[in-house]
């Protein structure tokens, strides 16, 4: 085994990378600290001077281990699940470029970042179809240049596809890829296993290569400081809220010297409080999936090192803010439901969508649809059926109009659409229905 440190020479201030510089510097420094293997992260291959790579690894006997390739999707959002082809071909044309320089060395090349998010997509099925022939043309890859690839396991906020071990040895056990292993990486995925050790052992030789991180750091938890920043989001008072949440980091932080490993289980921590709070609020996975203020925690470490906790809870207090207006979201739809109901008893016959409703509250239409459903036990549209195939049957009764004529009264601009929905309702068509009167 190969004890393998990380280096870059673009990498930021505080990107999480133990040696940053050109290689003449830092290779050395690297062996005079006992490493014998290096794990580069290069954004394109075609930026580096190969030559001067191998000759600074020869001159201070080291190995080419691994390489990281997460920073070309934060550049130019080259990943292998993109719908965008040409995303995807620059992500593959990339990732070989990275085989060419590992070859010598017979090196892994780490896919993380670049497996791209669902949301890179048109959707869930298209992302995994994407990243399963991907792989397929960077296997055979592999094979020709003699290197491995290690599909990177990472967690529930930074991946959307396989962020368990025992999801990634599943999906490899049902393709035939030669080349394709696992990468781990203890910080970034731990949050998602349940017994990291066991996770490791079953998967045995499916995993290639290891970043091993800190041991997880266990926070003071103070129930009665999380139920008082509970309490206070609940009365919808902010400057409360960004009080209590300064004293919570202050408790769980506990006087500890600063790391990332401490900050990641911070921010971790926060996040095990806010879904407890958002399944209180009865917020929906797909309006989670809606909040176009997510970030992961990579996100937060960009800039200042100093300023990093305050970028947190700067986070944490906008993430806060949002839940608390989805709260008034879901109160204000409840308390109008009758005034909703009543405007649909008056406007019955108009074309109107559930958005239209919705902008005519001043709601949010996803809330504006649980609430109502809550409060008549059926969906709005439906309801809105009820209204009108009643009305129907009353002109069916008392008038002599015809039925396309009664359909356009209630609503309808179709009358075979309306006598659709009247057989569905009533068991008879309009004009059964008048006969049996």
């Amino acid at each position: 085994m190969i004890i393998a440190a990380t280096g870059s020479l673009q990498a930021g201030e505080n990107t999480p990378i133990v040696y940053r510089g050109r290689y003449e510097e830092i290779f050395p420094m690297m062996a005079e600290d006992g490493y014998h293997g290096v794990e580069l992260h290069i954004r394109d291959s075609r930026e580096i001077d190969r030559k001067e790579l191998e000759k600074q690894l020869g001159k201070n006997s080291l190995i080419l281990t691994s390489i990281g390739t997460g920073a070309a999707y934060g550049a130019w959002h080259w990943n292998i699940g993109s719908h965008d082809r040409e995303l995807r071909r620059k992500a593959i044309e990339c990732l070989e470029e990275h085989m060419i320089t590992a070859a010598p060395h017979h090196a892994l090349i780490i896919i993380g970042s670049m497996q791209g998010r669902f949301r890179d997509a048109l959707s869930e099925e298209e992302f995994i179809n994407n990243v399963e022939e991907s792989l397929y043309l960077l296997d055979r890859l592999a094979v020709q240049y003699e290197v491995s690839l290690g599909y990177e396991i990472m967690n529930h906020y930074e991946s959307d596809f396989l962020y368990r071990i025992e999801d990634g040895v599943r999906f490899l056990e049902e393709h035939s890829y030669k080349r394709v292993g696992l990468h781990i990486d203890t910080v970034h995925m731990n949050i998602d296993e349940s017994d990291l050790g066991n996770a490791i052992r079953r998967a045995g030789s499916w995993i290639r290569h290891v970043r091993p991180g800190m041991r997880r750091i266990h926070l003071r938890g103070n129930l009665q400081m999380e139920n008082a920043l509970r309490s206070s989001v609940i009365l919808n008072n902010m400057p409360l809220v960004e009080e209590r949440l300064s004293l919570w980091g202050e408790t769980v932080i506990d006087g500890r010297i600063p790391t990332i490993g401490l900050y990641r289980c911070l921010w971790e921590g926060f996040f095990q409080m806010y879904r407890r709070w958002e399944s209180a609020v009865e917020i929906t996975d797909e309006e989670r999936l809606l909040n176009g203020t997510a970030k992961n925690f990579g996100d937060i470490l960009m800039g200042s090192w100093e300023g990093t906790l305050g970028r947190m809870y700067q986070y944490f207090l906008l993430i806060t803010v949002g839940l608390i207006e989805s709260r008034k979201q879901i109160q204000n739809a409840s308390g109008m439901m009758p005034k909703v109901v009543d405007f649909l008893e008056l406007n019955y016959m108009r074309k109107i969508s559930q958005q239209e409703f919705a902008d005519y509250f001043h709601l949010n239409k996803d809330y504006l649809s649980r609430a109502f459903k809550k409060h008549t036990g059926v969906g709005m549209a439906k309801y809105l059926n009820n209204i009108r195939i009643r009305k129907a049957k009353e002109l069916l009764k008392s008038t002599d109009l015809q039925v396309m004529e009664i359909a356009d009264q209630v609503g309808y601009f179709d009358a075979k659409y309306f006598s659709r929905q009247f057989k569905l309702a009533t068991g008879m068509t309009p004009a059964q229905y008048r006969q049996d009167m």
